[in-house]
């Protein structure tokens, strides 16, 4: 019988798309039976969604790109004189695998890393301000995490704050959460002693989960307890709808 922390183990390479065929559908048939894992695959998918926004970008010097494309092109070189070699072989001469030739294997593999860096870059042009914000949040040394926890309406719910003292925007991570009719939405509220202070407005992904900046009306460490609601559309400015994830004293 194959062990649970077997499983455990194989969540996070599942949340990366990284595993077989077969793991997967080992996997897919252990989540149908154990709430612990799904709620485990929920936090790492929350987590692979933050990756992109937690790396710096790092441009290449002038000089290494020159020292990458000499390099390249001198193994081209190399190819070539190869390529003349063979053409003066017998008519006979087994064919040559050019991709198992260690010179041109790196030209493509260089060519393709020069391509990756642009793509690259071009996409970190793209990244929104508020996306920059939490990514700033999440890799703050100051950085607190507090953790939220499903009602019993919502026993499979999770949740995580992320903030730094002094601010006034945290990042919100949860999972478990079911997808809503048009006319719902779920609220998040910030919460001081037994007063909640309305927050943004959401709906999660098809997975149940959702990554987004929250905005409070003081600093993030004036308050004790943080909550999601199910409210109308248009929110409210108290709660009024079920209660689905709590978290604090």
């Amino acid at each position: 019988m194959i062990s649970h922390e077997y499983f455990q183990e194989l969540i996070s390479m599942h949340a990366l798309g990284a595993l077989s065929r077969a793991e997967r559908d080992n996997l897919q048939a252990h989540l149908r039976d154990c709430a612990d894992c799904r709620e485990r695959l929920a936090q790492e998918r929350a987590i692979v969604q933050m990756l992109p926004r937690s790396v710096e970008m790092v441009e290449p010097s002038r000089e290494t790109k020159q020292k990458l494309f000499a390099r390249v092109d001198a193994d081209l070189a190399r190819t070539q004189n190869n390529a003349r070699a063979a053409r003066r072989a017998p008519a006979r001469a087994p064919r040559r695998n050019w991709f198992a030739q260690p010179a041109f294997a790196f030209a493509v593999v260089a060519v393709m890393l020069v391509a990756l860096v642009g793509a690259y870059a071009l996409l970190q042009n793209r990244v929104s301000p508020e996306q920059q914000t939490m990514n700033a949040i999440m890799t703050d040394p100051n950085v607190q995490q507090v953790a939220l926890a499903g009602t019993p309406d919502a026993p499979n719910a999770w949740g995580r704050v992320y903030m730094v003292p002094g601010h006034s925007q945290a990042v919100l991570q949860v999972g478990g959460l079911q997808t809503l009719p048009q006319d719902k939405v779920y609220e998040f509220w910030f919460i001081r002693g037994q007063d909640p202070h309305a927050s943004n407005l959401f709906t999660v992904n098809a997975d149940g989960t959702m990554t987004l900046l929250v905005k409070a009306n003081d600093k993030v460490e004036n308050f004790n307890a943080w909550g999601v609601t199910i409210e109308p559309k248009q929110g409210v400015t108290k709660p009024t709808g079920t209660l689905v994830i709590l978290g604090g004293g």
